[in-house]
């Protein structure tokens, strides 16, 4: 069985790598983008599931490939991310269809109560396994650091 694709877009290398090894970890394919342009090709050509989204990115910021998203693939989930967005902003992404907006580093604490959001409709049996305990700048690299309990 193919795995689901996550699009992770983000101008930070450093999360992008994150979050793609967290999603890995989670059977997600990544496909990754560092602007808006190539965001929406591959929205296109890999049919994601899921999309996280950067607001502030060059070529497009991310609430015009989030409306653009939702216009080519309707049944992906977009979620909006920002490490500073506005009140505007964070309206203008649910007014255009996002499905939740994350706040970095912050809520990525919760990146996989979110995952399992987007795959099962937040439906209450659906354990989280793995709480992420940290998420902390290590010589220069991001690292999401997961506990090995799976209580």
């Amino acid at each position: 069985m193919a795995r689901p694709v996550a699009l992770i877009v983000d101008d930070d290398r450093d999360v992008i790598e994150a979050m793609c090894r967290f999603l890995s970890a989670e059977d997600f394919e990544c496909a990754i983008a560092q602007d808006g342009i190539s965001a929406l090709r591959l929205a296109m050509s890999v049919s994601p599931v899921a999309a996280f989204l950067d607001i502030h990115m060059p070529m497009m910021d991310g609430i015009s490939v989030l409306r653009r998203i939702r216009e080519v693939r309707p049944y992906t989930k977009v979620v909006m991310m920002s490490a500073a967005a506005s009140a505007e902003e964070v309206d203008a992404a649910f007014n255009s269809g996002a499905y939740r907006f994350l706040l970095k580093p912050r809520d990525l604490f919760n990146l996989e109560e979110v995952i399992n959001e987007v795959l099962y409709g937040n439906l209450p049996d659906i354990p989280v396994t793995q709480q992420i305990t940290k998420y902390v700048r290590i010589e220069g690299h991001i690292q999401i650091v997961k506990n090995s309990d799976s209580n």
